[in-house]
This record gives structure tokens, sequence and C-alpha cells, in this order.
């Protein structure tokens, strides 16, 4: 085989470092429900907010190895913009898993880097939501981190993703 043949394959797969695996959204009918119970501000140049245990966290505030929600809207603006409280439907779900490699380690004699395996991996469940009023808002995703060598890892319970989102949102599911 040819070196720079070689060397681009290898190249694919060391910047592949997250690969997913997604499963079709299932309809439900009828669907489940997920009140807000206060008004949330997103802030201007943004498109979702992130919740962990019932609270309004920044990106880098999450722990990732506890789960944490995403509420996302349609596009970003330049302006904030506020979700009244209300009630949105869950008219369906998609689950995901992606996996986390471990950083490239560089081998000297070699000359190239290369990943060692998966080391996490993200259960991820998406509820696309629908309401008659707030058009903007589109989805929360609720996910959480898990070492790839657990074994019975699993996606979030709907129960864990109420405990996720309560006092600020109730799931009735």
């Amino acid at each position: 085989m040819n070196k720079h043949i070689i060397i681009l394959i290898l190249f694919s797969v060391i910047t592949s470092g997250l690969a997913s695996c997604t499963t079709s959204i299932k309809k439900l009918d009828p669907p489940l429900s997920l009140t807000l119970n206060e008004a949330i501000r997103v802030p201007p140049h943004s498109a979702q907010i992130m919740i962990q245990n019932g609270k309004i966290k920044s990106n880098t505030g999450i722990d990732q190895y506890a789960p944490y929600c995403r509420l996302e809207m349609k596009g970003q603006k330049k302006y904030p913009r506020t979700i009244q409280p209300g009630t949105f439907l869950v008219t369906g779900i998609s689950r995901e898993t992606d996996y986390v490699m471990s950083n490239p380690v560089k081998v000297a004699s070699l000359g190239f880097m290369f990943s060692s395996g998966i080391t996490d991996e993200i259960y991820s469940t998406t509820l696309y939501l629908k309401s008659a009023t707030q058009n903007d808002v589109e989805l929360i995703t609720c996910e959480w981190w898990e070492d790839a060598e657990l074994i019975g890892a699993r996606h979030l319970t709907m129960q864990q993703i109420q405990q996720t989102l309560a006092p600020l949102f109730d799931l009735e599911y």
C-alpha cells in the first residue's frame, strides 16, 4: 500500500474521535406533556439553555457524568428571548449513543498519532416538543456520559429525566 494512503486512513480514524449510533424518531400517540413552571430567559446569540438538578446552568457548569438536559430553540437571535410558562406536547422521542475516543497518542518512532479506544459513551434521549403558542421551542435532549467499561450503562429513564428537570419543569408520562 502507498504510504500516503496509509497516512490518510490513519488521519481519518484519528479525526473521527466521536462516533454515533442514532435510532429513528418514535411518534407518541397520545403525546406526553412537559410543563414549564416559570419563565426562562434565553440569552442573545444562543438557541439553547442547559438544565441540571432543576436549575439553569452554563455549558461549563454542567457535570457531564450526571444527568443534564439541553432545551433547544429554532435558530440563534441577536436579542434575548423568553420562554413563557406553559405546556408543551412531546410528540416524539429518539435515543442516541455517542462514543467518545480517548485523547490521541503520538508515537514518535512512527511519526503519527492514534487513539487508543473508546473511553466514554454518551446516552442521549431527545423529546420533540410542540406548542400552539411558542413555536420557537423545538426539543429537549437529556443525557449523561458513562464510562465505556461500565457494565449495564443505559439511557436515562423518564423518571430520571423528570428528576433532572424538576422543579423547573414537570414531565407527565
